[in-house]
């Protein structure tokens, strides 16, 4: 039977309109598939980048960790001990206190002294480790030990040369892949793989899942399955060795990624189905209003899903309601998907505590506007919060984090739209002021000091910050950003050291600071390689009339520098934490020379200085040590504190003097004058005498105020049972004068300067006490 005109027009145009149909639903099925995939595969790629990131913030958190435990001058003391008991306590404490998962000793040779866990722990595994740590100084790595998964850290520790390397790690557990899972919004899988078929998951996913099908070739990217969902994954290498292999997987579901353009399929198969009852026109009609959104939206989804998230996806005039929906979904993704990547992208470039810029974000800043604009100057200004420590100490941490929330909040209102803030470390910021250079400076400091310093309400307590700035200027004083920060640094560092409130960089301070950590690399090693001299002044007792003390003096000739000043070494030896071991060796080389020039029948007591380093609980018990060892006797040795280093602690250094006492010692207050002291704290101090500080001495036959002060200080001092020396005596008159005072005992260079004992004894030999008349 012949079909009607009607009916093969209806028939044509309804196949045609089954066809388009079935051809758009296929296209958008494709194009929504690929754009899934597409978009899966980015966000892996930049979950990758976080997840790398993440990783190195959690690395520099150990850093800090690390160096603060290599930093702790009683861990030093511990690993200079070499005693494991002594070192596993150590590094149990300071496990608890910066709260790491393990902490392992190795010896330089790599041997594994000591470790946290309590279980033997194979030396080899850290060949690399510590191969790199040696070229670089330290290195930071991902390690199998006992069954688990290590992030860690390795640093040497040096006092100040290196005596051990320490390693500080954080498991990586569940919680901590949990955690990777909140900040990435992915699924991820550790997998460690030991030598001896080990194998450790880590996984925020139930099971371990199958590998079903790569995705494309010579990527690393393949789709997984799970509980009849697949998903899409990346692999991370971490790590690999010839005893262990770690890997991460990154995960991300391309099931419930297809499940969102579910609504999409039912929207067209409802538009299909109504457009095959309608006529042919309106077929044709909504096959034209259909098929034009729906291209629309594909290129939509392909332009997300190549990362272009600035274009609006509008409506079409005219589209269905359908339509309408569905291009605000893909609105809705849209911006999802951008504010999710926003999210990530401040974690890696932002503080997390304060708000503001970290680091990573300030050096990007300045190398893009060294690139760009050259030709404007600028200034940073690193603005270090002094005695923060103490504001944790006293009111805890939290309190702590808010003082730096309020201090980040005022600096970034300070800057405002004009200048940058960064915060660089626990306690340190960073402010790029603009179109400043020293002329114009001064105002912006005061202004700083003045909003800064100014008493912070932190949970209804006032806290006043006391700031110290260190400036440096563009491009007048570098032009590379590192630098900019390095000398910023340099510049603060001076500032903190002489109690300045800021300070500007200056030329050569580079060098001044190369300087100063070559003296104390090779500090330490001329104290370990017996280097350093000990020279002798001789004291004469003027109620005697003869020599019966000298004063042992440190002297130090560097092989590049030449004669170091002692003032200049024992300043670096405080600052570095080689004090101690720095009085051990002169207690050592003066007890010798006791015992020498006893044998030698020489009744000579010998002075010995001490620093304020050395005024702690536990010196008593090791000086008396250093006594039965040598079998000397204390009253062959006097002890010289200075007068500012007792009023720095005064309860503990009093304490200190007490047991030395005790134990038989001389004491003496050295340099008595400069410090803030009086006779009526004096006589509460278990000393024997008293020694007037030579700034009174080197003019006092022509300074009648040295006079009236050095006359009156020996009458009282002899009114509350102390003997007094004077130091800086260089001429006769001076000799004479304080002879008819009354002082008991004259040093300096008229009667001998510091010498050799060899050379002390041919000179005690000839000298004669001079004869003055009263």
């Amino acid at each position: 039977m012949a079909m009607s005109l009607r009916n093969r027009i209806i028939l044509f145009f309804l196949c045609l309109l089954i066809i388009s149909t079935l051809a758009t639903i296929g296209s958008v099925l494709i194009a929504t598939n690929t754009s899934v995939k597409k978009q899966a595969q980015e966000k892996l790629n930049v979950g990758k980048n976080v997840f790398e990131q993440l990783m190195i913030e959690r690395g520099n958190q150990l850093l800090s960790s690390a160096r603060v435990l290599v930093a702790d001058f009683g861990f030093k003391d511990a690993v200079t001990s070499n005693d494991a008991a002594t070192i596993t306590s150590a590094l149990e404490n300071n496990q608890d206190r910066i709260e790491a998962d393990l902490m392992i000793l190795l010896n330089l040779e790599g041997d594994v002294i000591t470790n946290t866990l309590g279980v033997n722990i194979s030396d080899r595994i850290f060949e690399s480790l510590l191969n790199e740590a040696r070229q670089q100084g330290g290195a930071f790595g991902i390690i199998f030990i006992n069954n688990a998964i290590y992030q860690l850290v390795m640093l040497p520790v040096k006092a100040p040369i290196p005596l051990a390397w320490s390693m500080v790690a954080k498991r990586i557990d569940k919680n901590f892949a949990q955690q990777l899972k909140n900040l990435t919004d992915l699924d991820v899988e550790f997998l460690a793989q030991g030598k001896n078929d080990d194998v450790v998951f880590v996984s925020t996913l139930n099971n371990a899942m199958q590998e079903n099908q790569v995705l494309e070739e010579d990527t690393n990217f393949h789709i997984l399955e799970d509980q009849n969902q697949q998903f899409l994954s990346l692999t991370v290498p971490l790590s690999q060795s010839d005893y262990f292999q770690i890997e991460a997987k990154l995960h991300t579901s391309l099931s419930r990624a297809y499940s969102t353009f579910s609504p999409l399929k039912i929207q067209i198969i409802t538009i299909a189905s109504i457009t095959l009852i309608l006529s042919m026109l309106i077929a044709i009609w909504i096959a034209r209003n259909i098929t034009q959104p729906i291209r629309y939206l594909a290129k939509a989804a392909a332009r997300i899903s190549s990362g272009d998230y600035q274009h609006t996806i509008q409506t079409l005039k005219g589209a269905s309601l359908e339509i309408t929906d569905l291009s605000q979904s893909f609105e809705t993704m849209q911006q999802g998907i951008a504010l999710r990547e926003e999210k990530l992208s401040n974690l890696a470039y932002s503080d997390s505590l304060t708000g503001v810029d970290n680091r990573t974000a300030l050096l990007i800043q300045l190398n893009e506007r060294l690139v760009h604009n050259p030709q404007q100057p600028f200034a940073i200004v690193r603005v270090f919060i002094h005695h923060f420590k103490e504001v944790n100490d006293t009111f805890g941490y939290e309190m702590g984090d808010e003082l730096l929330k309020t201090f980040g909040f005022v600096l970034t209102s300070y800057a405002n739209d004009t200048h940058k803030v960064a915060r660089l470390n626990a306690a340190e910021f960073a402010l790029t002021l603009n179109n400043i250079d020293e002329n114009t400076i001064m105002n912006e400091l005061l202004h700083l000091q003045s909003i800064l310093q100014h008493p912070l309400s932190i949970n209804d307590i006032h806290i006043k910050s006391h700031i110290i700035m260190g400036v440096v200027f563009y491009p007048k004083q570098g032009n590379e950003a590192e630098q900019l920060l390095r000398r910023g640094e340099i510049a603060l560092n001076h500032a903190k050291d002489h109690a300045l409130d800021y300070a500007y960089y200056q030329e050569g301070q580079d060098e001044r600071h190369l300087r100063k950590i070559t003296l104390v690399n090779d500090l330490k090693e001329d104290l370990e390689q017996d280097r350093l001299l000990v020279h002798f002044q001789a004291k004469v007792d003027l109620d005697k009339h003869k020599v019966t003390q000298v004063e042992a003096l440190l002297r130090w000739t560097h092989d590049e520098y030449g004669f170091i000043s002692p003032e200049e070494f024992i300043n670096l030896a405080e600052q570095t934490g080689l004090m101690p071991a720095l009085t051990e060796w002169m207690l050592n080389q003066v007890f010798n020379q006791a015992i020498a020039w006893q044998r030698a029948g020489l009744d000579i007591t010998i002075a010995v200085n001490l620093s304020a380093f050395d005024l702690v609980n536990d010196f008593p018990r090791k000086v008396e040590s250093l006594l039965l060892r040598h079998n000397l006797s204390p009253q062959r040795i006097m002890l010289e504190i200075t007068e500012s280093a007792v009023m720095d602690n005064p309860d503990v250094a009093i304490d200190v003097l007490h047991k030395l006492k005790r134990i038989g010692f001389t004491l003496s207050i050295d340099d008595y004058g400069t410090g803030y002291s009086s006779l009526s704290q004096l006589k509460n101090m278990p000393v024997n005498e008293l020694k007037i500080d030579k700034s009174f001495v080197l003019s006092l036959e022509n300074d009648e105020n040295d006079q009236a002060i050095v006359k009156s200080t020996i009458e009282l001092a002899h009114n509350i049972g102390l003997n007094v020396v004077a130091e800086g005596v260089e001429t006769l008159a001076a000799f004479a004068m304080l002879k008819q005072w009354g002082c008991n005992k004259l040093q300096g260079y008229f009667i001998s300067r510091p010498i050799s004992a060899a050379d002390f004894e041919v000179w005690l030999a000839q000298y004669q006490v001079p004869e003055v008349s009263p």
